[in-house]
């Protein structure tokens, strides 16, 4: 079941919103009713379909804001912001010269 789970968030991804349009065409319309990439119905599901998917993706995204190991940039100083840590700024690096003595 996609959605909010006790595991966390699990999306649907564009077959499965594709798969649940159809089905719910076959039970509210026809369950004989066949959408087919090249027939307009089949088109305009797609259509409906991806439009549907980058919603779940974004929710994605949002979740993923919260999440330590996956946030970046600005989102990433918001998290550490509500648990009260600051990135460590920047700071020059060094390293001893090495040269290669190869034979």
């Amino acid at each position: 079941m996609a959605g909010l789970t006790p595991t966390g968030l699990d999306i649907k991804r564009l077959p499965d919103v594709l798969e649940d349009i159809v089905a719910s065409e076959q039970t509210n319309i026809d369950p004989n009713i066949v959408a087919r990439d090249d027939e307009l119905l089949g088109q305009l599901n797609n259509i409906i379909a991806v439009a549907l998917a980058e919603q779940w993706e974004l929710a994605q995204a949002v979740n993923d804001n919260f999440n330590l190991l996956k946030a970046e940039g600005t989102n990433l100083d918001d998290l550490g912001a509500l648990t009260g840590t600051s990135r460590i700024g920047a700071t020059k690096s060094s390293t001893a010269s090495q040269k290669y003595g190869g034979t």
